[in-house]
């Protein structure tokens, strides 16, 4: 089983930003998502963690006002397409 895991790792690709693709995540796999991470060494022993799921309206909020406004101070000359991907 470790073995499997440790190939699984080996060979795991990350998805591009413009394959990705909004959804809804099932509030089994988001609990599944938390548990794993939760899991993350914690070199610092800064426990206890908490985390928080941001949805709706807000989570809106933090991608207009924070997430794409950082993305453009970093890529001022980003394609009105790679703009529309970091918007939406």
């Amino acid at each position: 089983m470790q073995q499997l895991f440790i190939d699984f790792l080996k060979t795991r690709r990350s998805v591009t930003a413009k394959k990705m693709t909004r959804g809804q995540v099932s509030k089994e796999h988001l609990k599944q998502i938390l548990e794993a991470g939760i899991r993350v060494p914690d070199h610092g022993a800064l426990k206890p963690w908490k985390l928080s799921v941001i949805t709706g309206v807000r989570q809106k909020q933090l991608d207009e006002e924070v997430i794409f406004t950082e993305f453009m101070k970093e890529n001022p000359e980003a394609s009105a397409e790679s703009q529309l991907i970091e918007k939406t």
